[in-house]
């Protein structure tokens, strides 16, 4: 975390372009800038920045089955994002 806020977690299953939003959104929310870039095997991959020059980056997976993302696969890029800030 390295003193950034929390972003907090959602609760329900969303598409992989609903949760790119919600993190965009998060995100500039603090003040950071949000990038989305492809990703080779997967939906995307986020990175965040913030004035210091800090960044943190997670993945955002494909749905297994469905349009949507599982409660835990939410969680997983939220927490990643929460606790992979580095310098």
């Amino acid at each position: 975390m390295n003193g950034h806020p929390l972003m907090p977690v959602p609760t329900e299953e969303l598409p992989p372009r609903r949760l790119a939003a919600r993190l965009k959104q998060w995100a500039e929310s603090q003040g950071y800038e949000f990038e989305l870039s492809s990703h080779a095997s997967e939906f995307g991959k986020v990175t965040l920045r913030d004035p210091d020059g800090n960044f943190t980056t997670t993945v955002i997976p494909n749905p297994h089955r469905g349009r949507r993302l599982r409660k835990d696969q939410v969680r997983y890029v939220v927490q990643e994002i929460n606790n992979s800030w580095r310098n």
